[in-house]
């Protein structure tokens, strides 16, 4: 079974902030409301079980200066290789701050909320990425897409990482163009 039954519109959440904030780096920027409880999106974002879901194999020790590892799935199969990283704050299920050799500064924020009728979680997430220009575009556009993947995720949908170039690529080269427009 491949990607069919993710979505593939990634206009549904606006875009997301690119701030440069000096010649190697910049701040991308997000704010999300997903109709699930806080614990819920905490778990997505702390539990290898969950986070091979909707971002990368995980492999880490929730405390203060512990290893949170990633490795992306959707690259060729000689191409995975763990990213390190290390916990910089955790306060469980509210905020979650690592660093990662290839993606620098992640800040996941995560408060509950009563948008869309019920109970919820708006979640403001935060990468300072070692890229400015075309590289921090195409980083954002790829947050982008994750984070809709998180909203299948939640909903009980997962990638099929080895299909993803294939099935979900277009979706991210049609974010990217949005990006583009917006901040090139």
């Amino acid at each position: 079974m491949g990607n069919e039954n993710l979505n593939r519109d990634m206009a549904r959440h606006p875009l997301g902030g690119v701030e440069q904030i000096d010649d190697e780096r910049a701040a991308l920027t997000f704010e999300r409301v997903y109709a699930y409880p806080v614990e819920d999106v905490w778990a997505a974002l702390t539990r290898p079980e969950e986070t091979i879901k909707w971002l990368a194999e995980s492999d880490g020790d929730l405390q203060i200066g512990g290893a949170f590892n990633l490795r992306w799935r959707n690259v060729a199969e000689e191409d995975l290789e763990w990213w390190e990283g290390r916990i910089l704050q955790i306060e469980p299920p509210n905020l979650f701050v690592y660093n990662n050799q290839a993606h620098g500064l992640l800040r996941w924020e995560l408060e509950p909320t009563d948008d869309d009728g019920g109970a919820g979680c708006r979640l403001k997430f935060t990468n300072v990425v070692n890229a400015v220009g075309e590289q921090a575009l195409m980083s954002v556009a790829g947050w982008h897409t994750h984070l809709d993947h998180l909203q299948e995720a939640l909903g009980g949908r997962s990638v099929d990482w080895p299909r993803w170039r294939e099935d979900l690529y277009p979706a991210w080269e049609a974010v990217h163009a949005d990006y583009v427009r917006e901040y090139a």
